[in-house]
C-alpha cells in the first residue's frame, strides 16, 4: 500500500512537505512553459507578500486615478478623459492582466479548482 496518495494516476501527493502543498503542484514533467521550475518560480512569485502589496498599491493607486478622472469630468461637464489619464488606465489594465497571468501560469490547470476559485474567476471577469 502506498504511503501517499495519488492525484488521477499523476504523481504521488505529498501533503507532508513544508509548503503543505501536494507534490503534484511541483512535479517535474513537462507542462505548458516548458518545465515545471517555472511554475514552481511563478507560484512562490504570486504567494510573496511583495507581490501582494504590489497588486494592493496598483489597486489603490487604480482607484485613485479613477476618482481624479470622475472628479475631472464632473467639474467640466464633459464626458472625455484627460490623455494622461487614459494612459495611465491601459496601464493599469495591463498590470491586471498580467497579474491574473502570472496566477494563471503559476496554478496552471488548478487556477479554477483550488480554494481561492472564485477570487480567480472575479477577477477574469473585472
Amino acid at each position: 500500500e502506498k504511503e501517499n496518495g495519488s492525484l488521477r494516476d499523476g504523481p504521488p501527493v505529498d501533503f507532508n512537505m513544508s509548503t503543505s502543498e501536494p507534490q503534484c503542484y511541483q512535479a517535474s514533467t513537462e507542462t505548458e512553459l516548458g518545465s515545471a521550475d517555472w511554475r514552481r518560480f511563478f507560484r512562490r512569485l504570486v504567494k510573496s507578500v511583495h507581490f501582494d502589496i504590489a497588486s494592493a498599491v496598483l489597486v489603490f493607486c487604480n482607484a485613485a486615478t479613477f476618482g481624479i478622472q470622475v472628479d475631472r469630468q464632473a467639474r467640466n461637464l464633459t464626458m472625455s478623459v484627460d490623455p494622461v489619464l487614459r494612459v495611465f488606465e491601459m496601464i493599469f489594465g495591463l498590470f491586471f492582466i498580467g497579474e491574473v497571468g502570472l496566477r494563471a501560469i503559476a496554478y496552471g490547470g488548478h487556477f479554477f479548482s483550488r480554494r481561492y476559485w472564485k477570487w480567480h474567476a472575479f477577477d477574469c471577469f473585472l
